[in-house]
């Protein structure tokens, strides 16, 4: 790295300790306002962030956002234990940080495009977070679908383009559950228990598939695994319901929700 890119990049680490100072304070940021309960900055620096001897104790929602793929997110978030919305978007954390399991009061998280892959430890820790309404890891390569069966109080599940291939368990049981985007994945099977979901549940499910890779079927009227018809049928349990199918080397199905003519995410 030249001299003048060390030059820059420390310019860009004291900029960020600042804005960590006034947030000590509680004295307002730049660009925020008030700092007695938020943190959200950008950050332009490479590497890992620090390890912070303060604890921010007050600081209730904790965004970050990496303008760059070199930050990783080390154990700065052991500084935030009473975070109840947490969004650090592109920081790398391949995998959940211990901090997150620790935050007792969080409803939000949003990890979007972090390189996080689940192990089966880390996919129980997060089973455990039973208080969250929100639960958005699109864009990592997850392998194994987050098990939500105790999360009572959900209400949105992101987990589009993840690299899964089955449904996250106990969604059937989550009577608050209004919204899931399940697009860009793996997924060839509909389990038996999705079926489950009482008919007064106003449910929107996006299944949406846009990778070629996904229609392997040696039949070109087969998707999950099963005919189109009993996939059709079997949903139109629910109240809100919708499906195209479009075969042109992909298939894409829709269920439940969103128009597609709308939806730009």
């Amino acid at each position: 790295m030249s001299a003048g890119a060390l030059a820059s990049q420390r310019q860009k680490r004291e900029k960020f300790s600042q804005d960590l100072l006034a947030i000590w304070r509680r004295e307002s940021v730049p660009g925020q306002g008030s700092a007695d309960h938020s943190f959200s900055t950008f950050i332009d620096f490479s590497g890992e962030l620090p390890h912070l001897s303060a604890r921010f104790e007050w600081v209730t929602e904790l965004v970050l956002t990496a303008r760059n793929t070199e930050v990783s997110l080390g154990r700065f978030l052991d500084s935030f234990p009473n975070v109840r919305y947490l969004i650090p978007e592109s920081v790398r954390m391949e995998e959940l940080s211990p901090a997150i399991f620790q935050m007792r009061d969080l409803q939000h998280l949003v990890l979007n495009g972090n390189s996080l892959r689940l192990s089966e430890s880390n996919a129980e820790g997060l089973s455990g977070i039973e208080i969250l309404t929100l639960l958005n890891l699109r864009e990592n390569p997850l392998d194994i679908a987050p098990p939500v069966g105790f999360m009572q109080g959900l209400r949105e599940l992101f987990l589009r383009d993840c690299a899964i291939g089955e449904f996250s368990s106990g969604m059937e049981r989550l009577s608050a559950l209004t919204r899931v985007d399940l697009r860009e994945n793996n997924i060839a099977t509909v389990g038996d228990e999705l079926f489950d979901i009482p008919d007064a549940q106003n449910l929107h499910l996006d299944l949406r598939v846009t990778r070629s890779a996904w229609w392997r079927g040696s039949e070109s009227h087969t998707i999950w695994k099963m005919p189109v018809s009993i996939v059709k049928c079997r949903f139109a349990r629910m109240k809100t319901i919708s499906m195209s199918m479009t075969l042109q080397n992909q298939a894409t199905v829709l269920i439940a929700g969103w128009n597609p003519t709308s939806d730009k995410d």
